[in-house]
């Protein structure tokens, strides 16, 4: 419940109202600026004290005197998603933490898929066999083998390792280059020579 007096807020979504022409029956307000995205235009109107952003419909002739013009908003449903808002709050929204409870399915399976084997590669990898599934505590000594040059096998890892980050660097210093070469020599109109328009309207049209 509100205290009497109490100022409220109520949000509405930008594509859930339109601008139109001037006309009666219809809140008049002025559009201060538009906002090209490409896809889609909006426009940021104002109402006595209230700003908000309003669509613009494809088809609708944006006046020249910007920031000065009058026109009419519209809703485009009969019944919009709406948010109230109480002193910066926003009001009737249920918490429920229950949704986390889905999220338990999901970490069962990492668990089991991911965790466990890692777990059981490292156990692994610190112990040592002979055969007839007995294993010997070796601790870090595989690790000590692979990474000391001095040995056969550390040797060869370490050329592995030098072989495969240098083919990394080379193919990155190809594929960058290349990269930015063909996103730079791409034509803004497309290749089909058919420049776009910026006016989504006038492509509906």
């Amino acid at each position: 419940m509100l205290p009497p007096g109490a100022r409220i807020e109520i949000g509405v979504r930008p594509e859930f109202v339109d601008v139109a022409r001037s006309a009666s029956g219809l809140l008049s307000a002025t559009i201060e600026r538009i906002d090209d995205l490409g896809r889609v235009r909006f426009a940021r109107v104002r109402i006595g004290d209230a700003k908000f952003a309003a669509r613009v419909p494809p088809g609708f002739s944006v006046p020249d005197n910007v920031g000065r013009a009058r026109c009419s908003i519209r809703r485009t449903f009969t019944s919009m998603p709406t948010a109230v808002w109480s002193r910066g709050r926003l009001m009737d929204k249920t918490i429920n933490q229950k949704a986390w409870f889905l999220v338990l399915p999901v970490f069962l399976v990492v668990a089991f898929s991911a965790i466990l084997p890692l777990m059981t590669v490292v156990n692994y990898s610190m112990q040592d066999t002979f055969g007839n599934n007995q294993f010997f505590w070796n601790g870090v000594g595989w690790f000590k083998e692979l990474l000391d040059p001095s040995t056969d096998l550390g040797e060869r890892f370490l050329a592995s390792l030098g072989r495969n980050l240098l083919f990394s660097a080379i193919i990155l210093a190809i594929e960058v280059p290349l990269g930015i070469v063909v996103a730079l020599s791409m034509p803004r109109e497309g290749w089909t020579g058919r420049r776009l328009p910026r006016d989504p309207g006038a492509a509906a049209a």
